[in-house]
């Protein structure tokens, strides 16, 4: 064999050597950019959320004037409370200057650009005890839940409590609302009374 043909036919063989070296760094690249896929994926769903700080959350925002149609549909689809998109606009607008009073975040899908749950909490302050939340609203729409969306917004509420000194957060929920009161226990809640509700309507 001619040393041409030696130098040829090393060349042939060390190209099919290269394809093979850069087929299995493109083979790795794959399985960590499918590692790092299932990693975010679990922590957007809240597999372990007390872990999360603040920074973590790009979904989850203060509320604006402009979320006021999806948040009509949440509370009239998640909550069944019907409400007219002018008075959600003026709520929004009243509530979310008063900053030191009212806790008002909004979960945004990332593929719909579009707000699917909400969590507003007030500050609530008495005589006999240190300032806490009352949560006022929790709620997803149902398409959305399971997904840990829920459980995120809480988490979020009670990093940004926590950071202004709140001491606690409670919150009600109606007896039949047993799915509810089993999501509320698996993240840290508990009942510590029954109790009913007085209302009185002032004309």
């Amino acid at each position: 064999m001619r040393t041409t043909e030696v130098t040829d036919e090393f060349g042939e063989m060390r190209k099919i050597v290269d394809v093979e070296v850069q087929v299995n760094q493109l083979s790795q690249l794959n399985r960590k950019l499918r590692t790092k896929i299932v990693t975010s994926r679990e922590n957007r769903y809240g597999v372990d959320v007390n872990s999360k700080t603040i920074e973590d959350y790009d979904m989850i925002r203060s509320i604006k004037i402009e979320d006021a149609e999806a948040i009509q549909r949440i509370c009239n689809i998640s909550l069944g409370y019907s409400v007219s998109i002018e008075t959600v606009m003026k709520q929004i607008q009243k509530l979310s200057e008063d900053v030191n009073h009212h806790y008002i975040y909004v979960y945004e899908d990332e593929e719909l650009q579009n707000v699917v749950g909400f969590v507003h909490a007030e500050v609530y302050e008495s005589l006999y005890s240190y300032a806490g939340l009352n949560i006022l609203g929790l709620a997803v729409l149902p398409e959305f839940q399971g997904k840990g969306i829920g459980k995120e917004l809480m988490h979020y509420l009670e990093v940004n409590a926590k950071n202004d000194s709140v001491s606690f957060v409670r919150l009600n929920s109606a007896d039949y609302r047993v799915e509810a009161h089993k999501f509320y226990e698996s993240i840290g809640y508990v009942c510590d009374k029954t109790q009913k509700r007085f209302i009185k309507k002032l004309d």
